[in-house]
């Protein structure tokens, strides 16, 4: 005999009787990506998966999340908002600006279930095609000696020319 089919059923008959009673279930949602450093739309590899996973405990819910960059509450580029099937929404974008953006997933909640909003996921954009930073060229102290001393004799010379 399957003991789980019972149990999921009583687990059925109990949210149905809270939904029915106007309380709203918690849920959980959380945010991953397929990577957490991105180039810039138009360069290979631009484009970032998100997947939000929303649940009730353990079950997963239906509904809408909408994906947002936390620092400016706005949605993604794209429209910012998937259908959760299974519990899971993937939401596929790409940025137009290199720099570190907050994005979280915000499960809107429906009939018999609260809404609730993921960990905020860090994600740097870079560009590609940008030379890198300029570093300061490594100084051998010899030849910083040898640069000294051409310098200081150069000085030297000049000042025992005569001004003309």
């Amino acid at each position: 005999m399957n003991k789980v089919a019972p149990l999921a059923l009583a687990v059925s008959s109990v949210l149905m009787a809270l939904s029915a009673q106007g309380q709203a279930i918690d849920t959980t949602t959380s945010l991953s990506a397929n990577t957490d450093t991105a180039n810039i739309l138009g360069f290979s590899d631009s484009s970032v998966v998100f997947t939000a996973t929303v649940t009730d405990g353990g079950n997963p819910v239906t509904g809408v999340v909408s994906f947002l960059n936390a620092s400016t509450d706005t949605v993604l580029s794209g429209g910012g908002a998937a259908s959760l099937s299974n519990g899971l929404a993937t939401f596929v974008t790409g940025f137009s600006t290199p720099g570190i953006y907050e994005i979280e997933a915000e499960y809107l909640g429906r009939a018999g279930f609260a809404p609730s909003t993921s960990s905020e996921f860090t994600l740097t954009v870079v560009n590609p095609k940008a030379p890198p930073p300029a570093s300061a060229p490594e100084i051998d102290p010899g030849s910083m000696a040898s640069a000294v001393t051409l310098l200081l004799g150069g000085l030297t010379a000049l000042r025992g020319r005569k001004r003309a």
